[in-house]
């Protein structure tokens, strides 16, 4: 029996699809070799057990796609959609298909992993993103409530007046990122994503003057002799939401250091790096417990930037590079410009 398995997945080579095989506990025991093709990940990446959903699920996946899995304790069969990583670390959606066979001896799992094809449609399927954006809506609707509840039995000259106006300023602000969420790219042309990343740092130049933030350009040659095929007014907005962002979020004489670059992987993908470092002013950092404390940083740009950024086949990764500095991380494909080849 094994054999005859063995053999059905050797035949699956060249289909479009990962085809594999499990235990209830989630082990991988059979898999296909067709991830390659389809994927862009080598058969070696996915070996058995809990590494191939490490290596294979996009991180902040991995929770719903297990979640639908224990639904097969109860059902026969699901099929849902979610993101795996390629060899190059870009999200690629899938649509997941897994069936339980229970046998004498027993059950067994057999699942689907099949690529979508580029269908911009599905960002709007987020499901995740539309939860935050009406979770803060209704929070600060809800406040506006609650001050001129109060209102009424206070005097006008109040500080609630002020309260007001700040809360109408955040929901107005937060109505259009969620108008700009539901947008998918239209028109898309070749784009020269150094020279927006540039643009947008222009631009920026008074609010770091006026924030007394330094700012550091690192940019490798090789990034403006490549090209984006997307939308130009959508990634120039994930860039500024996450430049934005940072400098709101930093305090008088930190510094913002930018640094570009290409990276090569397999299968000949070329991926543009752009990190955003922020470093806070040393002297703030050191005596940061007897600073007042900051004004609650609640913006949804990082989440909209990620969204637009992963529209154009990218991915945003935020860390800590250090104990007080904040890294964000953009990878998106990209390919050199015809003149360069």
């Amino acid at each position: 029996m094994r054999d005859v398995l063995a053999d059905h997945f050797t035949s699956a080579e060249q289909w479009p699809c990962i085809l594999y095989e499990a235990t209830p506990s989630l082990e991988i025991t059979q898999i296909s070799v067709s991830a390659k093709d389809s994927f862009g990940i080598d058969k070696c990446q996915l070996s058995g057990g809990e590494r191939f959903w490490k290596t294979l699920v996009y991180e902040e996946d991995w929770g719903f796609v297990e979640n639908k899995l224990r639904e097969l304790q109860e059902l026969d069969s699901i099929s849902f959609m979610h993101r795996v990583l390629n060899q190059a670390g870009l999200p690629i959606w899938v649509a997941h298909c897994v069936k339980s066979d229970i046998g004498k001896d027993r059950t067994v799992l057999r699942g689907c992993i099949s690529p979508i094809s580029n269908d911009k449609r599905l960002y709007n399927l987020n499901q995740t993103l539309v939860t935050r954006f009406i979770h803060k809506l209704g929070n600060h609707f809800q406040l506006l409530n609650l001050v001129f509840a109060s209102m009424r039995k206070t005097l006008p000259e109040s500080r609630d007046t002020e309260v007001i106006l700040d809360t109408l300023d955040k929901a107005a602000e937060m109505t259009r990122a969620f108008a700009e969420s539901i947008q998918i790219p239209s028109c898309p042309s070749e784009i020269q994503i150094a020279e927006v990343l540039k643009t947008v740092i222009e631009s920026k130049r008074a609010l770091l003057d006026d924030k007394g933030i330094s700012l550091e350009e690192n940019y490798a040659e090789s990034v403006d002799r490549v090209r984006l095929q997307g939308d130009l007014t959508q990634l120039e907005a994930a860039l500024d939401h996450v430049f934005t962002d940072l400098a709101d979020s930093a305090d008088p004489g930190s510094s913002i250091r930018i640094a570009a670059s290409l990276a090569t992987h397999p299968l000949e993908a070329v991926v543009a790096k752009f990190e955003f470092v922020l470093r806070p002013n040393a002297a703030a950092s050191k005596g940061q417990h007897q600073i007042e404390p900051r004004k609650e940083h609640d913006s949804l740009r990082m989440t909209l930037a990620a969204h637009l950024i992963e529209m154009h086949g990218g991915l945003v990764r935020i860390s800590k590079k250090e104990i007080h500095e904040r890294m964000v991380e953009i990878s998106l494909p990209v390919r050199f410009s015809q003149s360069e080849l």
